[in-house]
């Protein structure tokens, strides 16, 4: 509690005031009177400047010092201190009953003493301050475990700001709330994963074209052909040797008209050289040109193709484009097989125009070939109509990216479950503030009751007698259960019955609270019975000071001259 005043400078009346050794220091509860204009006012305000932590705009250059509890309060700390002090004086009126606006700060309006009251607010205020405690305890667990997700989500988003910049935790909370009714669909494995962020990264590409392959054979014109044969009058020993039929057929040419061989230079015999003409006649030779043409046209047959580079298509194409090329490869080889072999067919008929050969004839199954020649046109085309729409493309595989991401979250940290008990704390806040509020009421009505306001509750302050408004801005001075509670003239104005109330509030307020209290006033004796200590002050002078017996009982004239009312002693 406050035990003594230093001194006070430059402060009103208070040019130059320090406590002397004569002076009683104060007790819990004291009083200090004096005439009007004797400095009780003034000296509230240097409370006033401690409650507010500034000194007082009328008293700017003022310099005082309080000791408090072995600490003091100065001019220069005040700003610093921790302890509670309330003063209840014109300045509080003005500033938190504004009678001409019609409104007034909020506050708790308190009557006379009453015992059952007292016992029924106190635990009303005990239930208020339970609820409180359970409020703050549901707000802590509720903050606690916010900050914890907060931080989570900040981080889960810096991976997807890291693969598509800008991305922060405010998008990756819609895409949870958008995915959590069907949350499993969202799962991907690696692969897929890292095929998103492929397509996310990639750049632009160009169209390739389509593969265009010949694989038609004509079975019917081959089959004709080597089932083809010649008319003629043939030489068994040439017809039975393809390949002296071949060396007879080349060097005939040379010996037309001859009768000479140009190769032994020995005579021809007679008619030989008719006979090998009527072998090699004329349609031999069409069947061997016949022969020749379709031997080229089949070898122009063979497939030699260059597929495109697996790196000109989009990545999320080239390991189905490696799968269907290999098997393309195959499929290519096992037709050039089918082709060389019809090539090797054709030229055994060739070398031997009369054997017959279309038995042994085999033509090449196409029908796979075609299927994968298909598959390759068809990725050909999905990469190219991927190309077409690439910024819509990355557009959806950076959805499908973020809703996996949620998914994540979630199973990585259970986010649903933990969200949903934030808000059954913010839900159990919600009911415990109600309950606080109701409590507040219940406790403002009870009050009301017990002075007579119970119908007075929705009042402006300028509806309210000025007994009322005393009371008003007395209560809303207490109720924050002050440390130090300095009153000045808390009375004025009031009728006796008011009064007596305000000093029986007082009283009981103090018993409650046990703040340290000063009392200003000059109404006297009725103050005496409700305080410890007793100071006069005159001319900005503590002139004596005691217990109120002492004060009653003292014979000095300036004490007796005030207490009497000028009838007795001395002013001077």
């Amino acid at each position: 509690m406050i035990t003594k005043i230093e001194y006070i400078k430059k402060h009103g009346l208070f040019e130059n005031f320090r406590w002397n050794s004569d002076i009683k220091e104060f007790s819990n509860f004291n009083l200090i009177y004096g005439w009007n204009y004797s400095g009780k006012t003034t000296l509230s305000r240097i409370f006033r400047c401690i409650e507010l932590e500034q000194v007082h705009i009328d008293f700017s250059n003022s310099t005082f010092e309080l000791v408090y509890n072995n600490s003091k309060i100065n001019t220069s700390n005040l700003n610093n201190h921790l302890f509670h002090f309330r003063v209840f004086n014109t300045d509080y009126i003005k500033e938190n009953l504004k009678w001409e606006e019609q409104e007034a700060n909020p506050i708790f309006i308190l009557g006379k003493r009453d015992i059952e009251l007292q016992g029924k607010l106190k635990n009303i205020y005990e239930d208020i301050e339970t609820i409180k405690n359970d409020i703050q305890k549901k707000k802590s667990d509720k903050n606690g475990l916010q900050s914890s997700i907060e931080s989570l989500l900040t981080t889960k988003a810096r991976e997807l700001d890291r693969i598509k910049p800008p991305y922060d935790k405010r998008k990756l909370k819609q895409s949870l709330q958008t995915i959590e009714h069907d949350i499993q669909t969202y799962k991907l494995d690696k692969a897929d994963v890292q095929r998103l962020i492929d397509t996310i990264k990639s750049s632009k590409k160009e169209q390739i074209s389509e593969i265009g392959i010949d694989y038609e054979i004509d079975e019917k014109a081959y089959l004709e052909i080597l089932d083809k044969s010649v008319i003629a009058k043939t030489i068994d020993r040439l017809k039975s040797n393809p390949v002296l039929n071949t060396w007879v057929n080349s060097g005939l040419k040379f010996h037309k008209n001859k009768n000479k061989c140009e190769f032994c230079g020995q005579i021809l015999p007679e008619g030989l050289i008719e006979s090998y003409e009527a072998h090699f006649s004329k349609d031999y030779e069409t069947l061997l040109n016949e022969l020749e043409r379709i031997i080229q046209k089949t070898k122009t047959k063979r497939i030699e193709i260059t597929l495109p580079d697996k790196n000109r298509f989009y990545p999320q194409f080239v390991d189905e484009f490696q799968i269907i090329k290999s098997n393309l490869d195959l499929e290519i080889r096992t037709f050039n097989k089918c082709i060389k072999d019809i090539i090797a067919l054709l030229e055994r008929k060739h070398s031997n125009p009369f054997n017959r050969l279309s038995g042994e004839f085999k033509t090449a199954d196409t029908l796979n070939l075609k299927k994968v020649l298909q598959s390759l046109n068809g990725i050909i085309k999905r990469h190219n109509d991927y190309d077409k729409n690439l910024s819509k493309e990355k557009k959806k595989a950076f959805e499908a990216l973020e809703k996996h991401y949620a998914y994540e979250f979630d199973h990585d940290n259970d986010y649903y479950n933990k969200f949903s008990t934030i808000g059954n704390l913010e839900s159990g806040i919600k009911d415990l503030e109600q309950q606080k509020e109701k409590k507040i009421k219940e406790s403002v009505y009870e009050i009301l009751g017990h002075v007579g306001m119970q119908d007075d509750g929705d009042k402006y302050p300028a509806e309210l007698s000025g007994g009322m408004q005393k009371r008003a801005a007395l209560a809303r001075a207490l109720i924050t259960n002050p440390e130090i509670m300095l009153f000045d003239e808390p009375t004025t104005g009031l009728d006796p019955i008011i009064v007596n109330s305000v000093f029986n509030y007082i009283r009981s307020t103090h018993q409650q609270i046990g703040f340290t209290g000063i009392i200003v006033t000059h109404k006297i004796p009725k103050i005496f019975a409700i305080v410890q200590k007793v100071a006069l002050l005159s001319k900005g002078v503590i002139v004596a000071a005691g217990t109120p017996d002492e004060i009653q009982q003292s014979t000095d004239p300036i004490v007796e001259y005030f207490l009497s009312g000028g009838e007795t002693g001395n002013s001077s």
